[in-house]
């Protein structure tokens, strides 16, 4: 009579068994709690990491948006005052808040970023107030102009709040205002003998 081979087990076959009787496999082996929650946490902080390195650069941005802002619109307004530059005269000149105002709209239109509310303000004393009006309440800055060493420098700024300096700096509104006139009278070749103000007009003595 013939032998049946004997059957050689696979491995997923083979079980334990015990006093004849064949036991269930042993359970695979997961991750622990402690794992994946290490992992789940790891990986939303990776993602919180990326957030604020990302948002930080689109704060960043938008900051030296608002200055390069500030610096076209100042620099247009003395372009439709006195003139292109380089084709400039040295002389006295005035430069009123309609001007300014009115050019800094348009910089911001182009930006697609057309505030109504926006304001400036020419008091005496060489002060000038730039801001908005939300809700019946006025968001501004307020700084002291001055000519130093034939270029305009800008002094004392303050913001109402700390928000709103949050924000945008105050420094980076003196950096706009200062930039847009110094770069007009480096292009004309002139320096800014002397500056005043009275209600609503900044009078330039240019030379």
């Amino acid at each position: 009579m013939q032998q049946n081979e004997p059957v050689t087990p696979q491995s997923s076959d083979v079980y334990t068994t015990t006093g004849g009787y064949q036991m269930e496999p042993p359970p695979k082996r997961g991750l622990s709690t402690g794992k994946v929650l290490l992992i789940v946490f790891g990986a939303l902080g990776a993602c919180l990491l990326i957030c604020v390195v990302v948002g930080f650069f689109m704060f960043r941005s938008i900051q030296s948006g608002f200055e390069n802002v500030v610096e076209r619109g100042m620099n247009a307004a003395l372009v439709e005052t006195i003139g292109d530059a380089g084709a400039v005269q040295p002389g006295t000149y005035t430069l009123s808040t309609e001007q300014m105002l009115g050019q800094l709209n348009a910089e911001l239109s182009d930006e697609g970023a057309r505030i109504d509310d926006l304001f400036i303000r020419v008091l005496p004393g060489n002060r000038i107030e730039l801001g908005i009006t939300s809700e019946g309440q006025d968001l501004e800055y307020s700084a002291t102009l001055n000519a130093v060493n034939g270029r305009l420098d800008v002094t004392d700024v303050e913001a109402s709040n700390s928000f709103l300096n949050f924000i945008a700096p105050g420094s980076r509104i003196a950096n706009g205002l200062e930039d847009g006139v110094n770069s007009y009278l480096d292009d004309s070749n002139l320096t800014l003998t002397s500056l005043t103000t009275t209600d609503g007009e900044i009078t330039l003595v240019l030379d």
